[in-house]
């Protein structure tokens, strides 16, 4: 008030911005106290009881104590690193569990690679089938594969889910409530954003809600991240051990569906598209190659690489008519590399032109652009598919009204 005096209702709020004051020029506590009840019995009407002014005390440098000091590294201090090392002695041999041995172990990540139109969807369905039913195809000598029935979050982005997939597994047997399929990650407006391979947090709660124990991205390259070139290692790297880490931490075997380069290479291993780094970081690495014999129907399926046990030789499978054309063949003693090397030659090609018109020309002329388009499809190329047609001796002839070409074999009546 006007004579200096501090009065009721002020009191507390002019000892405690006295405090303040005197805590920021480093005043001990009980300094602090001593000046405040100087002040208290000084100026304030009535005086606050002396345990009130010490509690204002104790609070103003409880609340104001100094902290730990960070102190930031200097530029060259961020450029040092320290060697991390291990020694063998302290490392715990991990036991390798097996969804379906020796092609899928839980936990690792897993590559199917094949050219398009050979059938990498229609295995990694067949798997999912048959895991939801507990029930595989075929095992091998060796450590035991899951037998109780499990789930898949299958991840597509090329296939329908209505129209493709789930009547695939429909004609497969699958159960499927134990299937589920990652539409995306929603925003807070409810809008869906497309998922990519490193976010883990996001993967994480998939797994988790789906109950899977097998995720499958097909084909793995359209959920890369912004950014991330798929030949360069760089910005691979970051997303394989992403990978690693998801697949150790939730369990989980993660195989990816992916195309194979065009490039001549001695070693199958570097047929797979992009950075070696994605075959070097899968533990198994799965390659569908066309029979050299029967390319247009049947394919085998090689185990190219596995860092954990024996690879497997091929097995067989076809794809033909009906509800369910997937079937698993036989194992075959014919090397990946032998096999390789006869399906990718100029016969084989050529044999597989020939196996396509006789079969899409048996019931009559079709025209000669929807067969390139089919044949191609089925990575039949035009040269190949002209060389068949002079082979077969197939005859070509023009129509008047629509001005298209159709193609016939030569005993055939045409109007």
């Amino acid at each position: 008030n006007g004579d200096g005096m501090i009065i009721e209702g002020g009191r507390n709020d002019r000892l405690t911005r006295l405090a303040g004051t005197m805590h920021a020029k480093g005043m001990s506590k009980e300094a602090i106290a001593a000046g405040l009840l100087t002040e208290n019995m000084a100026r304030c009407r009535p005086p606050l009881p002396e345990a009130e002014v010490r509690r204002i005390a104790g609070n103003i440098t409880t609340l104001y104590a100094p902290g730990p000091i960070e102190v930031l590294p200097t530029k060259a201090e961020k450029e040092v690193f320290t060697v991390a090392l291990t020694t063998a002695d302290t490392v715990i041999p991990e036991k390798i569990n097996w969804l379906w041995y020796p092609y899928l172990p839980f936990g690792k990540l897993c590559l199917l690679g094949g050219n398009p139109g050979l059938g990498k969807t229609w295995v990694a369905l067949g798997i999912a089938a048959a895991y939801s039913q507990g029930k595989w195809p075929f095992l091998l000598d060796g450590p035991p594969s899951e037998q109780e029935p499990g789930g898949t979050l299958f991840c597509a982005s090329e296939d329908g889910t209505a129209d493709t997939l789930v009547p695939r597994l429909i004609g497969m047997g699958a159960d499927l409530s134990k299937i589920v399929f990652l539409e995306g990650k929603r925003d807070f407006k409810g809008d869906l954003h497309r998922v990519v391979l490193n976010e883990e947090d996001i993967l994480d709660d998939a797994i988790a809600k789906s109950k899977a124990s097998l995720l499958i991205f097909d084909p793995f390259q359209q959920f890369l991240p912004p950014r991330t070139k798929m030949n360069e290692m760089e910005t691979v790297r970051p997303v394989v051990d992403a990978l690693i880490r998801l697949g150790a931490r939730t369990h989980c075997s993660i195989l990816l569906l992916g195309h194979l380069n065009k490039a001549k290479q001695d070693t199958l291993g570097y047929k797979f598209l992009g950075s070696i780094d994605w075959f070097a970081a899968s533990r198994s690495a799965l390659m569908i190659i066309p029979d050299k014999d029967e390319p247009l129907t049947k394919r085998v399926l090689y185990q190219i690489k596995n860092s954990l046990t024996p690879a497997a030789s091929g097995v067989e499978f076809s794809l033909l008519e009906g509800s369910c054309p997937f079937q698993w063949g036989n194992h075959t003693a014919v090397s990946a590399e032998e096999m390789f090397a006869g399906s990718s030659g100029q016969e084989a090609r050529s044999t597989a032109a020939e196996q396509f018109l006789i079969k899409e020309l048996a019931t009559g002329e079709q025209r000669s652009d929807d067969l390139i388009t089919m044949a191609e499809a089925l990575s039949i190329s035009r040269s190949s598919l002209f060389r068949a047609k002079k082979k077969l001796d197939i005859k070509a002839r023009k129509s008047g009204f629509s001005s298209a070409w159709y193609w016939h074999f030569p005993e055939e009546e045409t109007n």
